[in-house]
């Protein structure tokens, strides 16, 4: 079984130690080994489904004439 170390793992996805740590603690994964964390190939592809998915959504693009049209 592979094991990561958050060094390893955040390299991997392209994140920093930091973020990849806050991953784990909001979506409960990796695990604590004293002071440092470990990751499986499972946690890794949790964090690849969530990753890119922030802010707020896009909206719909406009009407062509449903918009403000100005004073009449």
């Amino acid at each position: 079984m592979t094991i990561y170390t958050t060094k390893t793992a955040a390299d991997a996805l392209g994140l920093s130690a930091a973020s990849l740590r806050q991953y784990a603690t909001r979506y409960g994964i990796g695990e604590r080994v004293g002071r440092d964390w470990i990751f499986t190939p499972a946690d890794l592809d949790v964090v690849r489904s969530r990753k890119g998915k922030r802010g707020r959504p896009k909206k719909p693009a406009a009407d062509a004439g449903g918009g403000y049209a100005g004073a009449v």
